[in-house]
């Protein structure tokens, strides 16, 4: 699983909508040396259904014409995109061209190679990538969740994650004795667990019956992070 951490625009807005909340806690007058202040985190995990298979493919070719080999590769790669471009549904894009010198059998020649990222429903790529591996390699592939299904969970646990927060920072100034006083500063950040792209071999085009699609990856993990500091009052 591969980890990455991002602050979006839904976590940003949930915490601005926890201080207008609490905005009349910090005009009651109260000075600092009235004030305590308490630091305290809580996390709320949270999964979305891995619906989107995406794939990697790849281009290329060696040459002893560094422009032949760019031709060659060119070709490949627009015939793939004519294809991609019937299916409306499909996301696809160019994600890396390059050249560069290599020897093949003692021979000096220069290889070119051009990727595809492309994604889709499984259903839907999987006859796709059957066909587009007649002359691309299928680099990798890995099931993704929807942009969609990973906002909208995000944003449920984050709710959930503040709300936990804030009632933990209440029930911390009621434990020392104090009154609950207002939100001094909160943070909030989404860690998020992926799995890293594998090789796919996918049935010949030509086949009767669709590629079999490996499953297994039906969900993916998440964990919204609040952190931030609080103040009680005597």
């Amino acid at each position: 699983m591969v980890p990455s951490y991002r602050s979006s625009a839904v976590l940003g807005g949930l915490v601005v909508g926890l201080f207008l909340l609490s905005s009349a806690a910090w005009g009651d007058g109260a000075g600092d040396q009235d004030r305590t202040h308490i630091e305290l985190s809580t996390t709320e995990d949270y999964s979305v259904p891995a619906t989107l298979l995406r794939a990697e493919l790849s281009a290329s070719a060696d040459r002893d014409d560094p422009a032949s080999a760019a031709a060659s590769v060119n070709a490949s790669l627009q015939w793939a995109s004519r294809i991609l471009a019937k299916e409306p549904a499909v996301h696809w894009q160019n994600v890396g061209y390059r050249s560069f010198r290599v020897e093949v059998d003692k021979r000096s020649l220069w290889r070119v190679s051009g990727s595809l990222m492309v994604e889709a429903a499984p259903s839907l790529l999987g006859p796709l990538l059957a066909q587009l591996q007649t002359r691309l390699q299928i680099v990798s592939t890995q099931f993704v969740a929807s942009p969609a299904g990973h906002e909208q969970a995000e944003k449920r646990a984050a709710t959930q994650a503040l709300q936990v927060w804030r009632k933990r920072a209440e029930e911390a100034c009621t434990a020392l004795g104090l009154r609950w006083g207002g939100i001094d500063s909160v943070r909030l950040s989404d860690r998020w667990q992926d799995s890293g792209p594998r090789p796919v071999i996918f049935a010949a085009a030509r086949s009767s019956t669709p590629p079999e699609i490996p499953m297994g990856e039906g969900h993916k993990a998440g964990q919204v992070e609040v952190a931030g500091s609080a103040w009680c009052r005597s």
